[in-house]
């Protein structure tokens, strides 16, 4: 199981003001940066915003901009690894001379400590912009340091790599026949660019091998894994028909994340499938219904930077069938410092044996999701919209089927109860919801058509079932069991906060999530017979706008 990052890691804020905009909050007030080596001034990311057209760093976007002008051809590096940055940074690099035609050169999350680090083959003359971003919104103080290593040689071809063309790529000869001061052995590959997708004709169909090593992001590029290092084809289906491609095959010798859109530009990509490791050795497969002269595009990308050769296949056959893993799932409402985007929703999921969290898919933007629920038999995974007042949302009230692999949503229908805050399924498989100060209804899974059973105008967090069939909801921070008639309160939880999620364990463990509990990021678990919190059970989480829990029963039935 590949581990999504997890940290405790303390946001301070520095030289912050409430409400202040920082000089170098946008691409176009960024702070110039002078010579070698040069570091900047102490700055800060508070209140920094994401502007429209901004290139993808880190969800949700809060940069600070420098930039600096190569004064000879060397390889730098660059970082906030210094004692000024007190956050967990994610740091880029670009080129270009406007916002909506930067092009990616590197970027780094983690390369010292939670600080990053990015190294790159600097041409004399060319201005690179700096962009320093908090990792899942954190914030604080930062200062970035340029400076050439000396006497470093990372690919052992015995030239050093302030002077060397490729520094990680061997290449003694130091040949580079455009002239553009990256060597021949590693300019990106030819399909590195959505622009320059490598056509595949047919069905069956395969590629040749291909390698993603020093492939780039672009600026719009589909979200894929971080950072980008993707590489295309594309295919346009000769008939209508179901489809699989993969990189399954032993030509791929590295951790691949492999995804199908549709569109015609970059930026106006829809994602149709994706998949990271659906075969042996962390190779990737995905299925989708093919249409007859629809145009697909295929990028394969790299698990967490990984790079190698690869080659995908186009099949056609029956879908496969990938069940819903025993992982737990949630839903995290994506929330800025100044609260713009409280609707915007994050799935994840959360490995219950070792805490790994990861995210699932995209970010949902305005879908204002509240609540998930699993089928008890045959773990489809549903969700439900909500809507908050002063807020954008799309939907409220709509039920989604959602896909465990990758989070995109199937809309079935509206519930006809404006926003369903809460749901849960009971053991023989009907489907439960709270309408917000509605009451208690019922839900068919098929239409989303909804029936009242309990009218009430509580404002309910959560419900969930045990094994037993009893029907236990949160309200505020009181925990509620129905009696076939009323809800009626058993105790008040310890939480310090309002609880926005509820599920039960199979061991019997209710699992919370509270609503932004300060100075804790956790899932609590928590004993019912007791109402006391269950020590060293509780899941450590960078999510503190949980609004939905759900256990797959039957893919958990066995663990």
């Amino acid at each position: 199981m590949k581990n999504f990052k997890q940290t405790t890691l303390a946001v301070s804020v520095v030289m912050a003001v409430s409400g202040t905009v920082y000089a170098n909050d946008h691409f176009a007030n960024a702070i110039e940066l002078i010579g070698m080596p040069v570091s900047s001034d102490v700055r800060s990311n508070v209140n920094a915003t994401a502007e429209v057209g901004e290139p993808f760093q880190h969800d949700p976007v809060n940069s600070i901009w420098w930039y600096w002008t190569a004064p000879s051809n060397s390889f730098v590096t660059v970082d906030t690894c210094g004692s000024e940055t007190d956050f967990d940074t994610f740091l880029s690099v670009f080129t270009g001379t406007t916002l909506d035609t930067l092009m990616v050169v590197t970027q780094n999350d983690d390369g010292c400590a939670l600080q990053s680090r990015v190294n790159f083959n600097a041409i004399e003359g060319t201005t690179y912009y700096f962009a320093v971003d908090g990792y899942s919104n954190h914030v604080g103080a930062t200062a970035i340091n340029l400076y050439t290593d000396v006497d470093t040689d990372n690919d052992g071809d015995s030239i050093d790599d302030s002077i060397d063309n490729c520094p990680f790529t061997v290449n003694a000869d130091q040949t580079d026949s455009d002239d553009d001061g990256i060597g021949d052995a590693c300019e990106p590959p030819t399909n590195d660019n959505f622009a320059e997708a490598i056509e595949l004709i047919g069905m069956p169909a395969s590629s040749d091998v291909r390698s993603n090593v020093d492939a780039t992001a672009e600026v719009g590029e589909p979200f894929q894994n971080d950072p980008v290092n993707s590489i295309w084809w594309s295919w346009t289906a000769p008939s209508n028909s179901v489809v699989t491609v993969d990189t399954c095959g032993n030509e791929s010798n590295f951790d691949t994340v492999l995804s199908v859109f549709t569109g015609t530009t970059l930026n106006s990509l829809t994602v149709v499938a994706q998949n990271d490791d659906a075969c042996a050795s962390l190779r990737s497969r995905v299925s989708f219904n093919a249409i007859e002269g629809t145009t697909y595009y295929f990028s394969v990308d790299g698990y967490s930077n990984r790079v190698g050769a690869t080659a995908i296949h186009i099949n056609t056959g029956t879908p496969v069938n990938t069940p819903t893993p025993c992982l737990l799932y949630g839903i995290q409402d994506s929330n800025s410092n100044d609260g713009q985007f409280l609707n915007d929703s994050q799935f994840f999921t959360v490995n219950y044996e070792t805490r790994e969290i990861y995210p699932l898919g995209y970010l949902q933007l305005d879908e204002d999701i509240e609540t998930l629920a699993i089928h008890p038999q045959t773990d489809q995974i549903f969700a439900s919209a909500g809507i908050k007042a002063g807020v954008r949302s799309k939907q409220p009230g709509n039920l989604y089927a959602v896909d465990s692999m990758t989070g995109n949503l199937t809309e079935i229908g509206n519930m006809g109860f404006g926003p369903v805050m809460s749901m849960a399924f009971g053991n023989e498989g009907t489907l439960y919801g709270w309408a917000d100060e509605q009451g208690l209804i019922t839900i068919n899974i098929d239409t989303a058509e909804s029936e009242l059973i309990l009218e009430s105008d509580l404002s309910v967090g959560d419900i969930t079932f045990d094994e037993q069939g009893n029907l236990y909801s949160a309200v505020g921070s009181d925990l509620m069991v129905y009696n076939g008639q009323t809800l009626i309160k058993t105790c008040h939880l310890p939480t310090g906060g309002r609880i926005e999620a509820l599920e039960m364990l199979p061991d019997g463990i209710l699992l919370i999530g509270v609503q932004n509990r300060p100075g804790v990021r956790q899932l609590e678990a928590i004993d019912v017979e007791t109402c006391e919190i269950v020590l060293g059970v509780g899941i450590p989480s960078e999510y503190n706008e949980i609004r939905g829990l759900a256990w797959p029963r039957n893919a958990c039935r066995d663990r």
